[in-house]
């Protein structure tokens, strides 16, 4: 991912599926919980005493309406979401390509292909592009490659949004003419610079990688998304021109508009722009996955890291994005964290084992991973923090989170949609994620986390985080061992009948 100007992140509101693959290898020690991205979960001191006593909220007004879908021609999908009153626009195509995408030994191709297509055609350069942007007053323009998507968007004033689709429309229509070996040399050092200053081809992103192998089948999309280095390095101008080809016509994307725009001059714009761009043939279509099932065992995986610190990681395969389950998962990453007498929290953390902790639901197309971390503290070992972290989840497993707990953090989650409502780059990051028949609005989401109470929370903590099938990982610290972690120990538990 890379940025000519300020960094919006896109997705707030939503869960990790629109991360990049570089923002879930986190530079820094544990995993961000719900208490990193959502407000203050402490009651509001002026709500009402009914709300106190009843916890769950009434019917609200809905905080954005669904938004207007069409085709073009040639097959490119139109989202467009007006919102009266707005001085700006969030303008983005969403390609139905991600990391997960590549073929084997080809990890870094989707990065590569997302860098060469942000930096413009033949006639329009990277330096082109910011100008147009710069002049057009946009306050944000960016690209970002998830395992599921790539998505480029710009937010800028209404009055000059159509540079931003027409910039759209031309780098879709000739990115092909702009490829030659000098632009593919330069972007490649780019993305490799990048790897190594976010530990993507270092242990940090192998044991990411041993993260998706260990809780996914042999095969999936999933098991070889994380960039390697010598697959990056690999990569020659006919790769790229066969990916841009496959995956990046029309009828292989999305056009996403949400902002103070009229629609009826959109429209017009859209097909004046975009109309006539040639549908791409064959169009790819994405490999078919069986649905994610819990493991049927436990496997542990040791590997020795280039760090001074141990780590241990707990892993279960759980939802898709936006599938049953999914939304409870993230509450219940919250809730294991987010306050000092949390239950991990307060079983690691305040009583010193651990130095760092983590819970979270990673959430994709494809299938999600939810996961438990932890850094030992000083004098304290990474086993002792297993220890720890699996007496804490079998006290939730007996006790599960209670109604008044779980009404509190959806309501956490539905007061993070009602402040996105004013931002209309969440709302584009929200809409590129649709899957399926689902249009995630922000309404949507925040009705969608509403709707978790205790009983779904307690659901999903006994069908899809066992205590015996799931991936443990164990990181051994060893200063000297190479900068990508070698794995000494890998086995499976079988289930005990």
């Amino acid at each position: 991912m890379r940025s000519l100007g300020p960094l919006l992140i896109l997705c707030l509101a939503a869960p990790a599926a629109a991360q990049s693959v570089e923002e879930e290898v986190e530079d820094g020690g544990a995993l961000l919980s719900l208490e990193d991205l959502a407000p203050d979960g402490a009651p509001d001191p002026a709500a009402p005493a009914r709300e106190a006593a009843d916890p769950v909220l009434a019917p609200l007004r809905p905080i954005d309406e669904p938004p207007e879908q069409y085709t073009l021609a040639n097959g490119l999908r139109v989202v467009l979401l007006p919102v009266p009153g707005r001085r700006f626009a969030a303008v983005g195509v969403s390609y139905d390509v991600g990391a997960g995408d590549v073929p084997e030994g080809w990890t870094g191709l989707a990065h590569l292909a997302e860098h060469l297509m942000f930096s413009g055609t033949d006639v329009l350069d990277e330096v082109a592009v910011y100008r147009e942007l710069e002049a057009a007053g946009a306050i944000v323009r960016n690209a970002v490659t998830t395992v599921d998507r790539t998505t480029y968007y710009a937010v800028l004033p209404v009055a000059t949004m159509e540079r931003a689709l027409w910039i759209e429309s031309h780098r879709m229509a000739r990115v092909l003419a702009g490829l030659d070996r000098r632009r593919l040399e330069r972007q490649r050092e780019v993305i490799l610079h990048e790897g190594w200053e976010r530990n993507l081809y270092g242990w940090r992103g192998a044991l990411h990688q041993l993260r998706y192998v260990g809780v996914f089948p042999a095969g999936h999309p999933y098991t070889r998304f994380v960039e390697r280095e010598d697959d990056v390095r690999a990569i020659r101008l006919p790769h790229v021109q066969w990916f841009l080809q496959r995956h990046y016509g029309p009828d292989d994307a999305t056009l996403l508009v949400v902002g103070g725009f009229e629609p009826e001059r959109v429209r017009a714009s859209i097909e004046r722009h975009f109309g006539p761009i040639r549908r791409s043939a064959p169009r790819a279509e994405r490999v078919v996955t069986a649905p994610i099932a819990p493991l049927d065992h436990e496997r542990r995986i040791t590997a020795r890291i280039q760090h001074d610190r141990d780590q241990v990681e707990i892993a279960w395969p759980t939802p898709a994005l936006f599938d049953d389950g999914d939304a409870a998962l993230d509450l219940l990453s919250g809730l294991l964290v987010d306050r000092r007498e949390a239950p991990l929290t307060a079983a690691l953390v305040e009583s010193g084992i651990a130095l760092e902790l983590g819970a979270r639901q990673y959430s994709h197309d494809r299938g999600s991973v939810f996961v438990l971390s932890a850094v030992p503290a000083r004098g304290h070992t990474a086993d002792e923090c297993l220890a720890a972290l699996d007496a804490a989840m079998d006290r939730v497993r007996a006790a599960p989170f209670g109604r008044d707990d779980v009404a509190r953090a959806s309501q956490d989650w539905a007061r993070r949609m009602q402040l996105d409502v004013e931002d209309v780059g969440a709302r584009l990051g929200l809409l590129a994620a649709a899957r399926g028949g689902h249009v995630p609005t922000l309404e949507h989401e925040r009705q969608r986390y509403l709707a978790v109470d205790a009983d779904a929370l307690a659901r999903v903590v006994r069908d899809w985080l066992p205590p015996d099938r799931r991936l443990v990982m164990f990181g051994r610290a060893d200063p000297s061992s190479p900068p990508r972690a070698s794995v000494v120990r890998d086995e499976r538990v079988a289930r005990q009948p």
